[in-house]
């Protein structure tokens, strides 16, 4: 009993560092972004407000579903997935954005 709860435990620790990680790592790529002159402040604002509703207001329908369909563990990995393909798109935006201000600077805006 005892080595479950700790089981328990440690699994819900390593959710939540997961979550923070995630969460900082979003934060630092946007910020980042806006330093750098790669995105637009009011852009970021947007940004940041569609990744807060869509990640609060899915989390109730989430939350209700993983619970019945007890598979915390494929949640958590396809939550990592799609974390990983929105950097892989976000990239590919900067990327495609930045090549066109290198190769036609009179449309760079």
């Amino acid at each position: 009993m005892q080595a479950q709860h700790n089981t328990l435990v440690r699994a819900i620790g390593a959710y939540g560092v997961a979550h923070a990680l995630v969460d900082a790592s979003c934060a630092a790529l946007v910020f980042s972004a806006v330093a750098t002159g790669r995105l637009p402040s009011s852009v970021a604002v947007v940004a940041i407000l569609a990744y807060n509703l869509l990640a609060f207001a899915s989390q109730p329908i989430l939350g209700w579903f993983v619970n019945d369909a007890y598979s915390a563990r494929t949640w958590a990995r396809a939550g990592a997935l799609v974390t990983a393909a929105a950097y892989l798109v976000l990239a590919i935006i900067l990327a495609g954005r930045n090549a066109r201000k290198l190769t036609h600077p009179t449309f760079s805006k």
